[in-house]
């Protein structure tokens, strides 16, 4: 991985294992402030021992100049997935997300995929297939992560969907504040932003007409807001993708 790269993965990795030192006191005593904000996601997971807890995602297999960030809302929690826990070194924990879509990170198929706990058997992430091969087509290549394209989630934090956290203004100033850092670290060329919470951390909230619009701020990159693959009702349909996949389009040539 390039130095700026591994640098900022190592900065956002550092943060979140001092925040995360507290796990064993807060599983502890869960009587805290509502606006605690570690607090409330480290409750979300809802285990019991500081052993189980899974450590935030810092950023997946970042690269300098990329073409496209992709930027979810939240990583998804498996209970039984084999990744970083509580109690796991520091250089550990980045070596696990610096290579996160590497050949040996994928499964017999090429797709991007994850390791169970328990046997150690491979499966293939739909999630991250589906979105690397939306931006591949666009790109002209087999594949994205890795090669020329991050992803990445507004909050960092994974939770438990039943005991999903209230999302609060100060989470939305965490959130902005991240992405900043990540954004004017890597200068991707285009940001797309999958739902609208992780679109307005961003830039502007586009729904069913996407099209390439500026970010927040002075950030030097182009934004494409797409509904998340997960939405209801079939928002993210074919032709739904395809306008998504022309904006990217549009916003790599301006």
């Amino acid at each position: 991985m390039d130095p700026i790269g591994m640098d900022l993965l190592t900065d956002l990795a550092a943060d979140l294992q001092g925040q995360c030192s507290r796990v064993p006191q807060i599983l502890a005593d869960s009587s805290h402030p509502r606006n605690d904000i570690v607090a409330k996601y480290v409750l979300a997971q809802g285990v019991d021992e500081a052993r189980d807890f899974q450590m935030p995602e810092p950023i997946l297999h970042p690269l300098t100049n990329p073409a496209i960030l992709v930027v979810g809302f939240n990583p998804n929690y498996g209970a039984g997935e084999d990744i970083p826990r509580f109690g796991e070194g520091l250089e550990d924990y980045v070596d696990f997300y610096a290579d996160r879509f590497a050949d040996h990170r994928r499964d017999s198929q090429g797709r991007p995929a994850g390791k169970t706990l328990s046997s150690g058997a491979i499966y293939s992430i739909a999630h991250y297939h589906g979105i690397e091969q939306m931006v591949a087509e666009v790109l002209g290549t087999s594949k994205a992560f890795g090669l020329n394209t991050v992803y990445c989630d507004a909050y960092p934090w994974k939770w438990k969907q039943d005991r999903k956290p209230a999302i609060r203004k100060i989470d939305g100033e965490c959130a902005f504040q991240r992405m900043e850092k990540i954004v004017l670290a890597l200068k991707p060329q285009v940001v797309l932003t999958l739902g609208g919470p992780s679109a307005l951390v961003v830039g502007d909230w586009t729904k069913s007409e996407p099209r390439p619009g500026r970010t927040h701020g002075n950030w030097p990159t182009m934004h494409v807001a797409s509904y998340h693959p997960a939405a209801r009702e079939g928002k993210f349909s074919t032709a739904h993708k395809e306008k998504v996949q022309d904006a990217l389009r549009q916003a790599l040539i301006s």
